[in-house]
């Protein structure tokens, strides 16, 4: 990240080559923030692109009230569309050049899209990062996809360049299985939640993070032995995700450890970890990429007598596959060439169920369950 205190806005630039692109701002702790909360992707490397990418654009975010309320009164009054972006009704209007403008009220936040980057206005600074980070996490996720990337969800550890890919959609089982192997084995956590696969010439499949937060329930996170750290970091005032849950917060005031359900019988609010909070909070390190060297596909038995493995594992299919991005915004369209292509998928998957696949039935027994996922990575660095 850069700072020019006399003439220039701070900067930084983010994403994995042939992804990246640079972040902007006038206030310097709006970069740092959103250069923190996409920090997977500030040392992946050269990886080499495609086609589909133009050389990197920009993301301007500022606080400027004025500025939102002249785009906010351009685009109301000369015939805009509606759509839901970001969970917050968006008034959108294309102009005859190209030019994307939407504006959307809670939060209080106004887009500017061009061929060259996009500017994120609004009028408070929470907003306006999170807005900006968003947009910066979509630009990235599309050009990856442009240069043959696939995006699946699970999470993934390596050691020595090579990883084990844990392809499960849930994403707090993902989550405990990276976590164990990290703990237990000193691996290093790529992702969670969901990982990047690209099909290679050489026959292997390059892996990267998706830059998002790490779900762990009460539970699992007290388990790990990982509960007492993120408690004394939230009630010494550090923050969590920004997705978190207030009423996760709470509970680590109250010093509550039992799983808190959004609604009775219904899913698990988990606490949720940036993965550079991974690092600092537990010493965890973090892989910028990998090539995939092994696939396990984990579930938890609760009424297992013991946690057991199970090789020729299910194979990864297209219901691994995570869902296309909302792009009411028309990122894809101003920062890419070509779309996707239509075999992408199937070689990415193919690759990855001709390497070795294990079926692993996970149990509450923290230690017998990290041994034995333990023995599965021993020889990792080999495949």
């Amino acid at each position: 990240m850069t700072t020019d205190p006399a003439t220039g806005p701070a900067s930084a630039g983010v994403g994995p080559a042939p992804a990246r692109l640079t972040v902007a701002s006038g206030n310097p702790a709006i970069t740092a923030w959103i250069a923190r909360h996409l920090g997977v992707w500030t040392d992946t490397g050269t990886v080499h692109g495609g086609a589909g990418s133009r050389p990197g654009p920009v993301v301007r975010a500022d606080v400027d009230p004025a500025a939102y309320g002249r785009i906010a009164n351009s685009v109301l009054h000369r015939g805009s569309t509606t759509g839901v972006y970001a969970r917050s009704r968006t008034h959108i209007l294309r102009d005859h050049d190209g030019t994307v403008l939407a504006v959307a009220s809670d939060p209080a936040v106004a887009y500017r899209v061009t061929g060259h980057g996009v500017g994120v206005t609004g009028i408070d600074v929470h907003g306006v990062r999170v807005a900006a980070a968003r947009v910066a996490r979509e630009i990235v996720r599309a050009r990856l996809e442009a240069a043959g990337f696939v995006l699946l969800y699970g999470a993934a550890v390596a050691r020595g360049g090579r990883a084990l890919l844990i392809a499960v959609p849930g994403q707090a089982v993902a989550t405990i299985t990276a976590l164990l192997l990290a703990r237990q084995s000193g691996l290093a956590v790529l992702s969670t939640g969901k990982v990047f696969a690209r099909a290679e010439r050489d026959g292997t499949v390059s892996l990267l993070p998706w830059a998002g937060p790490a779900a762990i329930g009460l539970p699992a996170l007290d388990a790990l032995g990982l509960y007492a750290t993120v408690q004394e970091r939230v009630l010494g005032g550090e923050e969590l995700h920004h997705r978190q849950d207030q009423r996760v917060d709470n509970a680590f005031h109250l010093n509550r450890r039992a799983a808190m359900d959004e609604f009775r019988g219904g899913p698990e609010l988990p606490a949720l970890l940036h993965p550079y909070q991974l690092r600092d909070w537990f010493g965890i390190g973090l892989a910028p990429q990998a090539r995939a060297g092994a696939v396990v596909v984990p579930r938890f038995d609760y009424s297992a007598p013991a946690p057991s493995l199970r090789s020729g594992g299910r194979p990864v299919d297209v219901t691994d596959l995570a869902a296309p991005g909302n792009d009411l915004l028309g990122l894809r369209a101003a920062f890419t060439t070509t779309a996707p292509r239509a075999e992408d998928r199937p070689a990415a998957l193919a690759l990855l169920n001709a390497l070795p696949r294990f079926d692993a039935v996970l149990t509450t027994d923290v230690a017998a369950t990290a041994d034995m996922l333990s023995a599965l990575t021993a020889d990792l660095e080999s495949r």
